[in-house]
């Protein structure tokens, strides 16, 4: 809906410089210059679902009480997960793991799932997010393309095609330390929350509930 309204501002800009007979130069200029305040207005206007959580995730320790049950919830259900990739790795199959650099500092980070455990249990992953505090250098993309061992894994997530999100019980924990700590969600993210179809009821978690 975004990308749209941002194409229609430009090519509406773009349409009235032409009609006006301004040169190029000119037109690539105030089109520019429409573009940023459109993306500007529609940030504004129709904020990001994630945004809130996003801002927030950062303020929930790995120890606190939410994060631990988010945890244990996504430990006793990983068989689920292995089974809903059986049949093959889905494209946005994603596992959170911790991470420990070459100086012993630790992250939990997501990373997306390329392969299926190997005999040893190593895992083939890919980074899908900038770490904050692991000191890891990244020279090209192929050092996004690493191994974990399964014992890594604290949580998972599949995101299937009719939206509905399994697994990620540690970001659902997000959204209940936001309710703790700050108040009500904002609409658009108590509508992104209700595709969490796993950390909201755990009473159907079978690989036949897809």
């Amino acid at each position: 809906m975004t990308l749209i309204q941002l194409l229609l501002a430009i090519s509406v800009t773009a349409a009235v410089c032409g009609a006006a007979g301004l040169s190029a130069p000119v037109s690539l200029l105030i089109t520019l210059v429409v573009a940023c305040i459109a993306m500007v207005l529609i940030e504004k206007c129709f904020p990001s679902p994630w945004k809130p959580i996003e801002e927030l995730k950062s303020r929930l320790p790995a120890d606190h009480e939410l994060m631990v049950e988010a945890k244990r919830r996504a430990a006793d259900s990983l068989p689920l997960f292995w089974s809903l990739c059986s049949d093959g790795v889905p494209i946005d199959a994603m596992v959170r793991a911790i991470l420990t650099d070459r100086t012993g500092e630790s992250e939990e980070l997501w990373v997306f799932l390329l392969e299926l455990p190997d005999a040893d249990g190593r895992i083939h992953v890919h980074l899908s997010e900038s770490p904050r505090l692991v000191d890891y250098e990244f020279n090209d993309a192929e050092d996004l393309d690493f191994h974990i061992h399964k014992n890594q894994i604290v949580d998972w997530s599949i995101e299937q095609p009719h939206r509905k999100i399994r697994g990620a019980f540690t970001t659902f924990a997000v959204f209940e330390f936001f309710e703790q700590s700050v108040g009500s969600l904002p609409k658009r993210t108590k509508r992104l929350r209700e595709r969490f179809v796993d950390a909201r009821d755990v009473s159907h978690l079978s690989a036949n509930d897809v």
